[in-house]
Parts: C-alpha cells; sequence; structure tokens
C-alpha cells in the first residue's frame, strides 16, 4: 500500500517531457471508427425503417402493375370478337358524340378480344367495345386499388410532404446499405464468410443471414433507392441533369398556325401505314395522344413490346396527315436519356420480365434484414432462475 503511493507521487512530480507514454492498444482507431458506423447504421434502421419497408412492400406490387391492373379491370376489358372493327374515327365519333367531350387520349386494344380505352378533356377513361363503339365503363380512375397503391408509394397520401418523406426514407436506406458493408467488410475477410450461414445457435443464425444476404443485395437495393429518390425530387432532378449535361430534354415540335379539330382532314388507317412504315423494324403503334392546344400535333406512341419501354413518338400533322418528326428512342438527348433511363431502371421495365422478377425478390429482402436485425438488437430476456427449496 504504502509502495503504491510513493509510486503515484514520484509520478506526479516527474515531468511530462520525461513520462514514458503509454502506446494506444492496437487497432483503437479502427474499433472507434467501427462503433461509430454501427451507432449510423443502428439509427438509420430505427428512424427510416418504417416508411422504407413500405415503399418495398408498394414497390413489390407495382412490379407488376401492368398485369395486376389489366386483372382489376379485366370485368369490362374483355369483348367478343365479332367481324371486323370499327375505324379509328368513327370508334372516336361515337365516343364523343356519346359523352360529350373531345378525346385526349386512345390507347389500342392489345389483342381482338380486348376493349379501346379512351379519355376525353374531364379526364375520364372509358373502355369502349371496338366492334361496335358500345361504352362498358367509365371512371374517373379506371384502375381503384393499383393507382392508390401508386399514389402511396409516390407520396403517402400526403402530397408533396409525403414525397420527401420517399425522398428521405430512400437516403436512410443507401445509408444502411452503405454502412453495413462497411461493417460486414470490417470483420469478415474469409471467403467462406460471404456465403456461409450458421444456423445453429440461433443468434448466430440471425446474425449470418442479415450480414450475408445484407451484403450480396446491398448495391442493387441501395441503386433502386437512390433512382427513387431522384425521382421523388422531381423538377430539382431535371434541373440538375440538364446542368451536368449541359443539353435540354427533347422538343415536341410546334404547328405554324392553330388548327381547329373541325379542320382536320387525314385518314386513320394511311396515316398508321406511314408511321409504322417510319418506324424500326418490331415497333407497333400503342397509343394516341390529340392535341390540347390548338397549335400542337397528333402523337403516336410507339413500343416494341406492351411493357411500354422503350417508346418512339411521331409526331404527325392533322391538317394533312404528314409525319413532321420521328423520335427514336436512342436520338434522345443525354439529359431526356438519363431521365428516362433512370425511370425504367427504377420501376425494373428496363429489360423484361426478367429484370422485374429480381426487383421483385429484391423487394423482399429488405423484409428479412429487418426481421433479422430487429433479432439482434431488441434486449435479450433473461429467463429467471429457478428457486431453490430450503431443505
Amino acid at each position: 500500500m504504502w509502495s503504491a503511493r510513493v509510486k503515484s507521487a514520484s509520478l506526479l512530480n516527474t515531468p511530462s517531457s520525461s513520462r514514458r507514454v503509454v502506446p494506444r492498444p492496437r487497432g483503437f482507431r479502427g474499433r472507434k471508427l467501427r462503433r461509430w458506423v454501427n451507432r449510423i447504421h443502428l439509427w438509420a434502421a430505427v428512424i427510416g425503417s418504417v416508411p422504407a419497408l413500405l415503399l418495398c412492400l408498394t414497390g413489390l406490387i407495382l412490379v407488376f402493375e401492368s398485369e395486376l391492373q389489366a386483372f382489376e379491370e379485366r370485368a369490362y376489358t374483355s369483348v367478343t370478337s365479332i367481324g371486323e372493327p370499327l375505324g379509328i374515327a368513327e370508334l372516336v365519333h361515337r365516343v364523343e358524340t356519346a359523352v360529350g367531350e373531345p378525346a385526349t387520349y386512345l390507347a389500342l386494344p392489345p389483342s381482338p378480344e380486348s376493349a379501346a380505352l379512351l379519355r376525353t378533356a374531364d379526364r375520364t377513361y372509358h373502355f369502349v367495345n371496338p366492334y361496335n363503339g358500345e361504352i362498358l365503363n367509365s371512371d374517373k380512375r379506371p384502375a381503384i386499388i393499383m393507382g392508390a397503391v401508386r399514389v402511396f408509394h409516390t407520396s403517402f397520401f400526403a402530397g408533396e410532404f409525403g414525397t420527401w418523406v420517399g425522398v428521405v426514407s430512400s437516403c436512410f436506406l443507401v445509408a444502411l446499405c452503405g454502412t453495413g458493408c462497411f461493417l460486414f467488410l470490417k470483420r469478415r475477410l474469409q471467403l467462406s464468410s460471404f456465403y456461409r450461414v450458421r444456423w445453429s445457435p440461433i443468434n448466430r443464425r440471425h446474425y449470418d443471414l442479415h450480414a450475408v444476404v445484407g451484403f450480396a443485395t446491398a448495391i442493387p437495393i441501395a441503386l433502386i433507392a437512390l433512382s427513387g429518390a431522384l425521382i421523388g425530387l422531381g423538377a430539382t432532378w431535371q434541373d440538375l441533369i440538364k446542368y451536368l449535361t449541359n443539353t435540354e430534354f427533347m422538343k415536341r415540335p410546334v404547328l405554324e398556325s392553330g388548327v381547329d379539330r373541325s379542320d382536320w382532314d387525314f385518314d386513320y388507317a394511311e396515316v398508321m401505314a406511314r408511321v409504322e412504315a417510319t418506324a424500326p423494324k418490331g415497333m407497333f403503334i400503342h397509343s394516341i395522344i390529340y392535341p390540347s392546344a390548338p397549335k400542337r400535333p397528333i402523337y403516336f406512341r410507339l413500343l416494341y413490346d406492351w411493357a411500354q419501354r422503350p417508346a418512339s413518338w411521331a409526331f404527325v400533322d392533322p391538317r394533312n396527315g404528314e409525319v413532321m418528326e420521328f423520335h427514336h428512342h436512342w436520338d434522345y438527348p443525354s439529359g431526356h436519356l438519363i431521365h428516362r433511363l433512370n425511370r425504367g431502371f427504377h420501376s425494373g421495365e428496363l429489360y423484361g420480365n426478367i429484370m422485374r422478377w429480381i426487383w421483385f425478390a429484391l423487394m423482399v429482402v429488405p423484409f428479412v434484414l429487418a426481421y433479422t436485425g430487429y433479432r439482434q438488437w431488441r434486449p435479450k430476456r433473461h429467463k429467471p432462475k429457478p428457486k431453490l427449496n430450503k431443505t
């Protein structure tokens, strides 16, 4: 006891320059950095996990939006094929006469047993029998369930505030992926640790599943979340693209003078044949967009398949049916192309059904990570020790 006091007193009286500096343990800074990254990973999960999981759930549904929407609308989209269908001009004229509103959009039927979809100026959608012009159903929102899912995915039913919540949640998801990869690489250096999952004990199973599955899917999930955040930024993202690429989005042609619908003079069959002859091989006319202003041409949208990616546009002069311009999807300016590629990548429609199935599987992964992460984070419940009977 006395020797310890003397040693401490002599150490206090020793000049600081002659004191022996005790080095920090090896790897001290690495452990401190890992501790901070672990805290960021934890709090990012606590704050952003709930809205991010809701985005994944709705995104999982929207991956197959076209098929689910067709299933929802199946009651009034199926027709019986009887003879030859009506011409487009006659079909549009019958609907406009029955409704009393001009047409603004017409989606051609994808098959002989399918109805045509026509939208009028009052934003009402009409499913029309292409063989007799009968209106099968009219609604402001033809696919109520899928429309609600889409609105919830983009804004949480909260308008612009909900859109920003989605953007911030996507950023939290990107942070989770980045910090998770750092924590994984900081500890697992053996090759087998990248794929090995030990199934017992149960705590080790949750840890290995969380680490292996999370690291394997971190990059694609982060890219999907980042693309969604950029889409949520809207006009800000488009302005940023224009600034970085120093290009403008593709501009639509404008007529020299205004044209009333009564002055339209062209034959749909001839115009459609001319447009398809100008289009690349394999493309077909998917829909027609009618001008909302007097100086606008008629837009013909052409696709390779019904997945609606990618699209080319033909602009037709309604006065004589001549093709004014044809915008191929590969001719888009770089800024416009980046914007469209970002949307196609986020929706999984960029490379067809294979990519959509991969995106579907990736949207399930965050639920697995949330469960395994919670099982590691939750406080352990200690079983009470059995009381010993005193004898």
